[in-house]
């Protein structure tokens, strides 16, 4: 049986005598793990529908699985990232209203151009 990373078993030791452990297994990495550094560890007791799965000493056996540890976020996201919104001009209260924009034609002049409107 083939463990994939950060995952492991944990299996009963039948007889336990002189300081051996009561359980023992073995893990698979998820990455290079460094001296000294912690790592959160978790078991379960592997079960088949209701029945608890056994070794082929018959001994039950608990999966492993191993992770760094949990860190809360603090950065939570509340959906997903909105567009930048357009500046909004300041408008300071000494400059007054915006001006209308100068027409090309001097004021009084006729039209001289043939659309009709």
């Amino acid at each position: 049986m083939e463990t994939k990373p950060g995952n492991g078993m944990f299996f009963t030791n039948p007889s336990p005598a002189g300081g051996q452990p009561n359980m023992q297994g073995k893990v698979v990495a998820h990455r290079n793990i460094r001296a000294g550094e912690e790592l959160q560890i978790a078991g379960w007791w592997k079960k088949q529908g209701t029945e608890y799965k056994v070794d082929k000493n018959g001994q039950v056996y608990m999966g492993l699985k191993i992770s760094d540890p949990y860190q809360k976020r603090t950065n939570a996201v509340a959906g997903p990232p909105q567009p930048p919104q357009p500046a909004v001009p300041q408008v300071t209260p000494a400059a007054g209203p915006p001006q209308a924009a100068q027409s090309h034609q001097n004021v009084g002049e006729p039209f001289d151009d043939d659309i009709p409107f």
